[in-house]
């Protein structure tokens, strides 16, 4: 019996989106949301991993944990900070947005006494005032950036998760935000809608590692697609960005496709 509920993920999993709306549905279940605004793959593997392995550690049955991961952009790439080691460590946290993501965040907090590191999150356009942080993403994005080692380098993302559930015999179910399948992955504009191609196709050094991944553990809508690409197909509602599904549709996939899903894959 599933009694662990961990969800995980971007702007598309924070507390108001869908983990919010499968709480109220599944009230006596312990559940534990690490979706932030911004993270990529590698935040959000790692905030997952942590938070299973905690229950882990309590002596939970690994058996009554169940992951449910919505996956998000390969153009996102997070930078792990701390006061002895980032020379700028201290402009890298100051901002007029004091909500703002990018700045400085604790996914995770090994010490107490020690949460003044943690990640850097986002990619290049991202928005924030920070000139500091813009600099940092610019370099990186403008110097170092592929897709195609993105691409690589997300599977890996993937294959850790999967690898840790095979391994402790946690349960796990794997979302998209949008269809991660195919290249460009950004931006979302009707031309790269219409023409997006198979990433494997595009870059074959990564088909070995796509091979590896257990896609029965995965919900596609459709094919390949996430919770932007029914949002959009089934014209339901985004918020003012036309970037966010609503809350409405949130609501929508949730009840229509997540809860059957997990009804028919883990009879919860």
């Amino acid at each position: 019996m599933i009694n662990y509920i961990i969800t995980g993920g971007c702007s598309f999993s924070t507390p108001a989106t869908w983990p919010y709306v499968l709480k109220k549905i599944y009230p006596k279940k312990l559940y534990i949301n690490t979706g932030l605004s911004s993270a990529g793959n590698d935040c959000i593997s790692h905030s997952i991993l942590f938070q299973t392995q905690s229950l882990l550690n309590k002596g939970i049955d690994p058996g009554q944990i169940l992951i449910i991961v919505m996956w998000s952009g390969f153009d996102r790439k997070s930078f792990w900070i701390n006061p002895e080691e980032i020379y700028d460590y201290q402009n890298l946290l100051c901002s007029p947005q004091p909500h703002n993501p990018l700045v400085h965040h604790r996914t995770y907090i090994i010490d107490p006494e020690r949460d003044d590191r943690g990640f850097l999150l986002g990619t290049a356009h991202c928005n924030t005032d920070n000139p500091y942080i813009k600099e940092w993403k610019r370099y990186y994005f403008e110097t170092y950036f592929t897709a195609e080692y993105a691409l690589i380098e997300n599977y890996t993302h993937f294959q850790r998760v999967q690898w840790f559930c095979e391994n402790k015999g946690v349960n796990i179910l794997n979302l998209t935000f949008a269809d991660l399948m195919h290249y460009p992955y950004m931006p979302w504009t009707e031309e790269t809608w219409n023409n997006h191609t198979l990433s494997i196709i595009k870059f074959p050094n990564a088909k070995f590692l796509q091979d590896m991944i257990d896609f029965k553990k995965w919900w596609f809508y459709k094919e390949t697609g996430g919770l932007f690409d029914l949002t959009k197909d089934l014209g339901l509602g985004f918020e003012i960005d036309d970037q966010h599904p609503n809350h409405d549709s949130h609501r929508y996939f949730t009840l229509k496709y997540l809860v059957p899903e997990l009804v028919q894959r883990f009879s919860i």
